[in-house]
């Protein structure tokens, strides 16, 4: 697009404003679709994207918190397989001795 282009467009939508604010029934149709319907519909866009944020925000803080226990952890609690494993290794190397 270049700016003659642009330029039309900007000219047609100050033209088509001015219309709706002259014509009394267009005016009060489009007061009553942005009242009542791009108002509500932009709350609940808005509502849903902060649920969204608050619960990714959620996800990355409950994902640090586990990281963060896991570091300061020792293995035997997060894998409870270790502690058959060296259990077994005591075992066996009592035998041989």
């Amino acid at each position: 697009m270049d700016r003659s282009h642009i330029e039309l467009i900007i000219i047609s939508l100050i033209a088509i404003f001015f219309i709706i604010v002259i014509i009394k029934p267009l005016r009060e149709l489009t007061l009553w679709f942005v009242k009542d319907m791009v108002i509500p519909a932009l709350l609940w866009f808005f509502n849903y994207v902060v649920l969204f944020m608050i619960k990714q925000f959620k996800e990355v803080v409950i994902s640090h918190k586990d990281i963060l226990k896991n570091l300061h952890s020792p293995r035997s609690v997060i894998f409870p397989n270790l502690d058959d494993q060296r259990n077994d290794r005591d075992k066996a190397m009592n035998r041989k001795s």
